[in-house]
């Protein structure tokens, strides 16, 4: 309700990156020259989609709202099926999908209008689908979700993977088995190939995708400077010389996002806000939850096997860490690698209809692991399994704990518990939602009295950074001939409501001098951020054809950061460059380029 609430009354952020370049993107293939595109993560089926609609809509942020209100209604929909297809219990299955309707960052993406809703739609319907009764036309649906969830995510072929290896170990005949992957996968790849065959024709690859980009920012240190190369090699010369892979499986990076940087996301490990652990307040709460879920569905028998194989792993692992002093880092394998070693060996006694979902979100998640991921937006794919495993905690699990304790009183109230646990689960996921919207939409970090909170929910809410950027957008869009100038900007806003082009900068870039006008036409630039600047620019650039000469200049100021250099030295230079905006709160200063001699 709150998600339907916001969107339906248009709250968004004007300054939302990811929407313009997708939408900038989808543009310049359906009318421009889709060769001159690079769409590092992602396929076309969202740019075009995007920019398709919006051609009839005439608003990006309208088309985009309603993509997302309909896709995440949709998805908790489906999901109260695919719970009760899995545990036949209508009871169970309601909680689950209140479960999922109260995460926070469903309800984030659905305002934020990121890319991540629609083909999570199609993951759900596959899941739903795998979740029934066996037959020919099971296989060929679920080849049909992925493969166009595929078009919009590449994530999806992970998925794909992960119900292949559910095939192989789920103890049918081998012709079965066979047959059920060669449809699956056979109908996966009729629907992407004519996505394949657009990318071949235009960039000589039929998967057009590099991290490199993406590892330059959010990767090591260390290894910053190998990304950037490597993303200027992919956009400036063959793209058929790709060795990403290689680069990251035989990298510390791959062990660091395993069981460091990616297990935060799913259990909370350093109590940052970006987690799916279902009481996201609580460090490390999902743990305990989803490992004692999934060790209750193993059916352990006590053996001395069982017994004596999660203690050899745990030693093996701890003294491994212990001689590389990494056990600081690494101490979450510690807990995983025990309970997937028992896993392994309770495969045959794992309830089948709750398996693939065990299976699918490990295979999945060291897929996914490639990349570290900070955004649990990145991540969407694993809470098809993560709302099942926190309903099997609570009505499965505390019954059966309760029951070990043997205790008569709390026995008597363990339906209270169960209340007690899903209550806290969902007003601590509620009053996250509302905090969680508040601090990216709001820069609101300020935690204040209940009273506080709610006075801030009923205000009229406002960004600087937002009333700075329509300011400038209404003083721009009075500029003659705008839609034929170039912006320099480090921000996607401004080209967009006043229909200009634009050259992106974020005003920190790598330069070889401090020339104003070598600044402003990049050739004091680095390679990397030239190519930065060409990925997000308007048109974009991938070739770098267009070598554009910026007629404005808009900075906006953000408190984190400092005022850049290139800014101070405009505003000492008033004769070649005119301030015409200056904002009375922030540092956010707009300049016209009268001359660049």
């Amino acid at each position: 309700m709150i998600t339907i609430m916001l969107t339906s009354f248009g709250v968004h952020q004007p300054d939302d990156m990811d929407i313009f370049f997708y939408y900038n993107a989808g543009n310049e293939i359906l009318h421009g020259d889709g060769s001159n595109v690079f769409i590092a993560n992602a396929g076309i089926g969202w740019p075009v989609t995007l920019a398709f609609f919006t051609d009839y809509v005439g608003d990006v942020f309208t088309t985009a709202k309603s993509i997302a209100l309909i896709s995440s209604v949709l998805i908790i929909f489906i999901t109260f099926f695919l719970l009760k297809n899995i545990l036949g219990s209508t009871s169970s299955a309601l909680i689950g999908q209140a479960f999922l309707a109260i995460n926070p960052f469903i309800q984030l993406d659905a305002i934020i209008t990121n890319n991540e809703l629609l083909p999570l739609l199609f993951i759900f319907l596959s899941a739903y689908i795998l979740s029934k009764k066996d037959s020919t036309k099971k296989y060929v649906l679920i080849g049909l979700f992925l493969g166009i969830s595929f078009w919009f995510r590449y994530q999806s072929l992970l998925i794909l993977f992960g119900i292949i290896i559910y095939f192989l170990l789920s103890n049918q005949i081998i012709r079965v088995t066979a047959k059920k992957t060669i449809i699956t996968s056979l109908v996966f790849l009729l629907i992407i190939s004519p996505m394949l065959l657009y990318n071949y024709s235009e960039q000589g690859v039929f998967i057009d995708i590099d991290p490199s980009l993406y590892l330059n920012v959010y990767g090591s240190e260390s290894d910053k400077e190998m990304w950037g190369d490597s993303f200027v090699e992919k956009v400036s010369s063959d793209t058929r010389k790709n060795s990403w892979i290689e680069k990251i499986v035989f990298n510390e990076q791959y062990v660091n996002n395993l069981f460091k940087i990616n297990p935060h996301t799913i259990f909370n490990l350093n109590s940052g806000i970006n987690n799916f652990s279902p009481i996201p307040i609580i460090q490390f709460s999902g743990i305990p939850i989803f490992l004692l879920a999934s060790l209750y569905l193993f059916n352990l028998r006590r053996t001395r096997f069982e017994f004596i194989l999660p203690v050899s792993v745990f030693v093996i692992s701890a003294s491994i860490l212990i001689f590389y002093n990494k056990i600081e880092d690494y101490y979450f394998a510690l807990f995983i690698l025990p309970v997937i070693s028992l896993g392994l060996i309770s495969i045959r006694r794992i309830e089948s209809r709750i398996l693939p979902f065990l299976i699918i979100p490990v295979v999945f998640y060291m897929g996914l692991s490639l990349v570290p991921i900070y955004d649990p937006l990145n991540m969407f794919a694993v809470l098809i399994s993560l709302p099942l495993l926190t309903v099997i905690f609570c009505m499965r699990f505390i019954p059966f704990l309760v029951k070990k304790i043997k205790i008569q009183p709390i026995i008597k109230k363990s339906n209270f518990i169960i209340f007690v646990f899903i209550l806290i689960i969902i007003i601590s996921n509620v009053g996250f939602s509302y905090k969680l919207e508040s601090m990216v939409m709001y820069k609101d970090y300020e935690i204040g009295s209940i009273n506080d909170e709610i006075q801030k929910f009923f205000d009229r809410k406002e960004s600087q950074i937002n009333d700075d950027m329509k300011q400038i957008s209404l003083l721009l869009s009075t500029e003659p001939n705008i839609s034929e100038k170039y912006i320099m900007s480090n921000t996607y806003s401004l080209a967009h409501r006043t229909e200009s082009k634009n050259v992106y900068a974020n005003f920190v870039e790598d330069v070889n001098s401090k020339s104003v006008e070598q600044f402003l036409l990049r050739d004091s630039w680095s390679a990397f951020d030239v190519n930065y600047s060409n990925h997000y620019s308007v048109p974009p650039d991938r070739k770098d054809l267009n070598h554009p000469i910026p007629d404005y200049l808009v900075y906006i100021h953000r408190n984190y950061v400092e005022v850049p250099w290139i800014i101070k030295e405009l505003n000492e230079n008033p004769e070649k460059f005119e301030k015409i905006y200056q904002s009375k709160q922030t540092e956010s200063v707009a300049f016209k380029i009268k001359d660049m001699n």
